[in-house]
């Protein structure tokens, strides 16, 4: 990892990733790969501001209220025809993978491919699966070394995850 400083020889911060995918939602390109039907979404928000305002509870940026699980709208989701991507830093101490693995496992999916690892420039770079079941499919990939804001440290890793999965989908909603 390579650590950026300033003229002091402090640390820097992260770019903020509010300023590194500004503008990035609003792309007709990644409009169309996401299905978004023009006119649908004004302008794309990287968070949501106003999850205060909807819940009548005091909030900042950081949610201070729990739901107790989602699992039923998942095993929902699952009945459905679409695809599903799951991502996750191997050092994330929020949502540890062997968590997200078990919480995988109880949504009683098919394994379609098994556990291998994935690679950049014959490096690897974390670890996948793929689940399916009927129509539906679930791909779950881990990004060795990040945490749990895997674009601010792991932002190549993700990206290629990312456009890897978004490729592979490609045109799979008109079928």
């Amino acid at each position: 990892m390579v650590i950026k400083r300033n003229g002091d020889g402090k640390e820097k911060e992260p770019e903020s990733l509010d300023r590194r995918f500004e503008g990035v939602g609003d792309k007709k390109s990644v409009r169309q790969a996401l299905h978004i039907r023009e006119g649908t979404v004004d302008k794309f928000q990287f968070r949501n501001l106003t999850i205060s305002a909807s819940t009548g509870k005091p909030d900042t940026i950081y949610y201070s209220h729990d739901i107790i699980s989602s699992l039923a709208y998942y095993k929902q989701l699952a009945t459905k025809n679409c695809h599903a991507l799951i991502i996750n830093g191997d050092h994330d101490m929020t949502f540890p993978y062997v968590g997200t693995k078990q919480w995988i496992n109880s949504l009683n999916l098919r394994v379609k491919s098994p556990w291998k690892p994935w690679f950049i420039r014959t490096q690897v770079a974390g670890y996948e699966k793929t689940y399916s079941k009927a129509k539906y499919s679930l791909k779950y990939v881990t990004i060795k070394g990040a945490g749990h804001s895997v674009a601010l440290y792991k932002a190549e890793e993700l990206m290629v995850t990312v456009e890897t999965w978004l490729a592979s989908h490609t045109n799979s909603s008109k079928s």
